[in-house]
Formats: structure tokens, C-alpha cells, sequence
């Protein structure tokens, strides 16, 4: 009897970890720092702060004074299905409450002007979590991209450097932990049950690098991103339990980020900035998000996504005094699916979103520090979209009726900002 309760044991553990799914990171999704936030995604052209580790790594090289940067995010994903007949399914996700820890400074090399060395690190840390992947089967309807995106860790790091002419050029990365391990249960002559775990966080990265390039009011940058990869690797094992289970293999790509080349312009003049840009991602490379659980179970289908261009526009309106400052900020990004409709073995959903975002910022020096105060909040509004019913779908998997699927994404936050 203790054989056959670790069987199902087994049996249950493997099931559970199945739920591997295809969400990115935060700076994916909402981007870095107040500016990004508030303008649309914007950034890649202008940005001067820790956030350019993400926008675009030569951008730090703007940065002329040491600066700590430390807020609060939270966003709440309203996501939900609507069948035929008037019955929703609302996807109730936990609400995402994350700080936010940036830091720029020069490196001291012994460069002349106009050359600048500055390290930049960007921190996106949700409270009580490195990162969670969901149980779900493919042919269960599920927001693929969306929930769980922001429910990890964030970690980016780069340098950015001036040159002569205008020319600013760096380089940085990323760092994503997924989990690798093994479950081993078996049972003795007596019936007696034991079981060994071995589970490891392990770490993998990706790279990024960006150019830009500035005359007067006009800036242009292009940044290229590659792709970060959490993969999930899990091997269950029964043995000697009296029923013959094969191993489990739980394998898949809980996290992802694809291929990612982006380029932008931006023009200043009398306290405005105006940004409009553009980032293709490669989302068509995407390998799905699971793996066949074992070596008699069917390999889940193919996602087939495809690339997607996302245009982004920003504006800023900056007023100076003496001693303070303010600016006001607004932006829009469109960002097509890369999803196909779902269907009966491919559950897979996804909309394309129309972001509105906006800000504000104050600062001023305070005993010869400067400080400054952000909130922004951006507003993810997913266009409402129909999975016909398969007429194909085979036999032995329950046919999807016709529902509509949407929702919003709202997210809110702030930062403080101490130069030196």
C-alpha cells in the first residue's frame, strides 16, 4: 500500500511541475526605470540614467554624477475569457507588488573628456519570489504571455562609454534563475518508502548591446538584445513501488525573452522631448513553452509565433528653476501577438495590447543633493479577440467551443533618485 501512495506521489509531483509557461521578464513587459515607464517604452535614443542597462547600455555614458535610484512598482492583471452563452472565466492572478533598485556611476580609469566610462546596474524584485511558473496542461485555455511575465527577477548590468564625435557605445547583460534537478522515489523489500530530491537554481544570461549617436537636439540609438532562457529541467523517478512508471521528464521554458533589435530618434528643444522608435522581436523562434513528459506521451505542439514589430512614441515636457526642476511625461506602444488563435490541442492565449503610459517628475537640491521624485503608471488595454471552434480536433481531446478573450494589465509605481 506505501508503494502504490509513493507512486501516486510521484505520480502527483510530476504533474504539478508540468505547468511550464511562456512568460518573459519584467523589463520585457513594462521596461526600466521612470522615463521608459512613463513614455511609452521609450528610451533608446535619450536615456541618462541606471535604466539605460536595459534601453540601451550607451546611454550610461550620459550619466555625471553617482546616483541610487529605489521605488516601489505593483500591477494587477485583469485578464478573462467570455463563452458563447455569457458564462466568463476571470483569470485571478496575484497582484504583482515589486521594488525597484537602480545604480549609475562613473568609473574611475583616468579618461579625458569626451571620454566617460559609467557602470549602470537595474534591479526589478518582486517581494517574497524569485520566480513561478503555473500548472496547466497545452490544451487548457491559458493567457500564455501576460500573468506570470513580472513574477520573477529582473537582474541587468551594463557599461556604456562616450567617444569623440557624438558616438556613445556599450554593452551589458542579463540574468535569469531556473530550476534543474531530480526526484527519486523508491521502496525496499519491506514496503518501506523513500524518496531523494535534488533541485538546483541555476542561472542563465543573455547580452545585450547599443550605440547611439547625437548632434545638438536630435539623438538616435540602436540597441540589440539576446535571448533570455529560464529553462525548466526536472527528472522524476519510480522504482521498485509495484506499478511500472516510466520517468518523468518536466521540461520546458517557463521564461523567455526572444531575439530582440530595436532602434529610435528622439528630438529636444525648449524644455520638449519627443522619442519615436520601433522594436522588432523575434518571438518566431520561440520553442513552446513544455516538453513530452516522458518517452510514451505525445510532444505538445508547436507554438508557432511569429515576429512582431512593436512602434513606441514618447513625450516629455521639462520646466527648470534655479534650484528645481519638473517634468511631465506621456507615451503609447502598440505590441502585436505573436500568437496564433488557440485551438483545441494548442490552448494558447494571447491579444495584441495598445499601452498607455504617463508620469511626472519633481526634483531639487537639498544641502547640495540633488534629489527627484517619479510616479508613473501605464495601462495595458489587450484588443478582444475570438477562437473559433476546431472542427478538426481530434477525437480523443474535447473540442474548444467559441470564446472571446481580453483584458487589461494595469501597473503603478514610483522611485526616489539621490545624486552625488
Amino acid at each position: 500500500m506505501r508503494a502504490h501512495v509513493a507512486a501516486g506521489f510521484a505520480l502527483t509531483i510530476g504533474i504539478v511541475c508540468l505547468g511550464a509557461r511562456a512568460d518573459a521578464t519584467p523589463q520585457d513587459l513594462f521596461g526600466l526605470g521612470a522615463r521608459t515607464f512613463s513614455m511609452g517604452g521609450t528610451g533608446t535614443a535619450f536615456c541618462n540614467d541606471y535604466s539605460c542597462v536595459h534601453a540601451n547600455p550607451a546611454g550610461l555614458s550620459r550619466v555625471d554624477q553617482t546616483s541610487l535610484t529605489l521605488g516601489y512598482a505593483g500591477a494587477s492583471f485583469g485578464l478573462r475569457t467570455t463563452r458563447f452563452g455569457g458564462v466568463d472565466t476571470h483569470f485571478g492572478e496575484d497582484i504583482l507588488r515589486a521594488t525597484i533598485v537602480g545604480i549609475a556611476t562613473q568609473l574611475p580609469v583616468g579618461l579625458r573628456d569626451p571620454y566617460r566610462l559609467v557602470l549602470g546596474i537595474g534591479l526589478f524584485l518582486p517581494i517574497n519570489l524569485i520566480g513561478r511558473d503555473r500548472v496547466l496542461d497545452a490544451n487548457a485555455p491559458q493567457f500564455v504571455i501576460l500573468p506570470d511575465r513580472a513574477q520573477v527577477v529582473g537582474l541587468q548590468a551594463g557599461a556604456g562609454l562616450s567617444l569623440p564625435g557624438g558616438f556613445r557605445i556599450g554593452a551589458g547583460g542579463s540574468a535569469l534563475a531556473a530550476l534543474s534537478g531530480s526526484l527519486f522515489v523508491t521502496a525496499d523489500s519491506a514496503g518501506r518508502v523513500s524518496w531523494r530530491i535534488d533541485d538546483r537554481l541555476v542561472v542563465s544570461y543573455s547580452a545585450s548591446v547599443g550605440a547611439s549617436w547625437e548632434r545638438g537636439p536630435i539623438r538616435v540609438g540602436i540597441v540589440g538584445r539576446t535571448p533570455l532562457v529560464g529553462h525548466l529541467d526536472v527528472r522524476i523517478t519510480a522504482r521498485d513501488l509495484g506499478i511500472n512508471l516510466p520517468p518523468f521528464n518536466i521540461a520546458g521554458t517557463p521564461q523567455y525573452d526572444p531575439w530582440e533589435l530595436g532602434a529610435e530618434a528622439s528630438f529636444a528643444h525648449t524644455g520638449w522631448t519627443v522619442a519615436l522608435g520601433a522594436i522588432m522581436k523575434f518571438w518566431g523562434f520561440y520553442p513552446g513553452p513544455l516538453e513530452a513528459t516522458t518517452t510514451q506521451s505525445d510532444r505538445p505542439p508547436p507554438p508557432q509565433f511569429s515576429h512582431t514589430v512593436v512602434p513606441r512614441v514618447g513625450v516629455e515636457h521639462h520646466w527648470r528653476w534655479a534650484t528645481s526642476h519638473a517634468a511631465v511625461r506621456a507615451g503609447y506602444a502598440y505590441e502585436p501577438t505573436p500568437a496564433p488563435l488557440p485551438t483545441a490541442a494548442r490552448a494558447y492565449m494571447d491579444n495584441d495590447r495598445h499601452i498607455v503610459t504617463a508620469g511626472l517628475g519633481v526634483g531639487g537640491r537639498l544641502r547640495g543633493t540633488l534629489m527627484q521624485v517619479d510616479v508613473f503608471a501605464q495601462l495595458h488595454a489587450l484588443a478582444p479577440r475570438t477562437a473559433p471552434a476546431d472542427p478538426g480536433t481530434p477525437a480523443a481531446i474535447p473540442a474548444v467551443r467559441e470564446y472571446s478573450f481580453g483584458g487589461t494589465v494595469l501597473m503603478l509605481g514610483a522611485t526616489l533618485t539621490v545624486s552625488l
